[in-house]
């Protein structure tokens, strides 16, 4: 088993996971600050299940069904992941959707629609705008810091094409990992905040 700590907002993270899915964690978590272990941290399992390349997302408080597959898992996780974030919070503002930076103002788009972000967001990037995630915000009560987990974004397999017309010779820069569904926004796409 390997695992991995993350932060949002104030709540942190553990990620244990088995050997064999070190590729699609990695692919998943490469623009996500990493954090040391810590003390009350919330952890998250993915254990195998009882099936041959089958896995279940586990944490304190629910379980995934079954899910066949790396691939699966790698749609599976990042839900699994804004359920037990939305679970964390206590005040504030959570918004699930996308935001993007064009000039120095972020643009929040809500919305849990797949066809949305995978049309509306590889668009805004091939006109300039830089990627901040396709998953959520949070501004915590009484301040004026947004939070952003920064997975890569989905690309449903219908809308490849579109999005291969939209980033043109860029696409190639963007993709990592064997999951077809995920683009890797290298730095020249991608924004660090």
């Amino acid at each position: 088993m390997q695992d991995l700590g993350f932060r949002f907002a104030h709540t942190y993270f553990c990620l244990a996971y088995p050997d064999e899915l070190a590729e699609p964690v990695n692919l998943l978590f490469h623009d996500v600050t990493r954090t040391e272990p810590t003390r009350g941290e919330k952890v998250l399992e993915i254990l195998r299940a009882e099936r041959e390349g089958s896995y279940r997302i586990v944490s304190e408080s629910s379980q995934s069904g079954i899910i066949d597959g790396s691939e699966q898992l790698a749609e599976a996780l990042p839900h699994f992941i804004l359920n037990e974030i939305a679970k964390s919070l206590d005040l504030g503002l959570l918004i699930y959707g996308a935001a993007l930076y064009v000039g120095q103002r972020a643009v929040l788009f809500p919305s849990m629609q797949s066809a949305f972000k995978s049309t509306l967001v590889p668009f805004l990037l091939s006109e300039g705008w830089q990627f901040v995630t396709d998953q959520c915000a949070h501004k915590a009560e009484n301040s004026n810091q947004w939070h952003y987990l920064k997975l890569p974004p989905a690309i449903d397999a219908g809308y490849w094409d579109r999005i291969a017309a939209l980033l043109g010779s860029k696409i190639d820069a963007c993709l990592t990992g064997t999951a077809r569904h995920r683009l890797l926004l290298e730095p020249a796409l991608s924004i660090d905040t």
